[in-house]
């Protein structure tokens, strides 16, 4: 099938490229970080299943065109199973990266805070008396320290809660439906995984393209110039489709190759479909 493209595409394409490389440059820096090297299998893995993954979502996108052949079903089923799992191994590197960036920033933040200094040093004080005497056997003494390590525990958790402050926004925006703690463990990795999906869209959107058939080709080299020029466009795309195809084309594909509204180019499509 012929195709052909607009800024929009182009834009599509483009912005799309762009999120998809920075998703894999930051997952590669991640994974360079961890192992020390840049040469190594788990850095050409990421980079292969990536890529991989945005051609398997176009390319199920393109088998699905014909989607009257069981053929064509098959393959794009097979393609959408490629790209889930491509999509899995994606998202756990970046899972892996944003909570790792996420532990050591409150990390840092926790070493910081006095308060917090202090009621490690507190519950370090009384982990370490109830290893001692709960070592021999539990009774009232064990008890009365494991009850000091568990309110020591309470303490230091929730000042540390209480230093996440994005944590508590999101929670506020929800009416509490989503808890602080929650809300700090998934918020990190909401937007990368976002953006990824949205690169991988974008992506097939721009290659895509619009789907023109035969002599139509030319007529979409020619400017519009009124609804008359319009209707013809639409008229000859319709009649070359169904030549083509044995069907007539969807209303949307009437709509985005005689760039009109949904209402005309439905009337367009009853008028010349038969």
């Amino acid at each position: 099938m012929k195709r052909t493209w607009t800024a929009l595409h182009v834009v599509g394409l483009i912005v799309g490229g762009y999120i998809v490389f920075t998703e894999v440059v930051s997952n590669v820096e991640h994974i360079v970080h961890g192992t020390g090297s840049l040469y190594n299998p788990a850095v050409f893995t990421a980079i292969g299943v990536s890529i991989g993954t945005v051609f398997a979502f176009t390319m199920a996108m393109d088998a699905l065109e014909d989607w009257k052949k069981l053929s064509s079903w098959v393959n794009a089923m097979g393609l959408f199973a490629a790209f889930v799992f491509g999509t899995a191994f994606t998202l756990s590197t970046t899972l892996d990266r944003t909570s790792t960036a996420r532990d050591n920033h409150l990390t840092q933040i926790w070493k910081n805070d006095e308060e917090s200094k202090s009621l490690l040093e507190v519950f370090q004080k009384v982990s370490y008396q109830a290893a001692r005497e709960c070592g021999s056997g539990r009774g009232k003494k064990c008890e009365a320290i494991s009850d000091e390590v568990k309110v020591a525990q309470m303490r230091l958790d929730q000042r540390r809660s209480s230093l996440d402050s994005m944590g508590k926004r999101i929670s506020a925006a929800t009416g509490g439906m989503i808890t602080p703690e929650k809300a700090s463990i998934f918020q990190p990795m909401f937007m990368p995984i976002a953006m990824f999906f949205m690169g991988i869209f974008m992506v097939a959107y721009g290659v895509k393209g619009r789907i023109v058939t035969g002599e139509f080709q030319d007529a979409l080299q020619t400017p519009l110039t009124g609804m008359a020029a319009k209707e013809d466009k639409a008229k000859r795309f319709i009649k070359e489709y169904m030549n083509t195809h044995g069907n007539a084309p969807s209303i949307n594909q009437v709509k985005s190759i005689a760039e009109v509204s949904y209402p005309t180019a439905k009337r367009y499509l009853d008028r010349y479909k038969t």
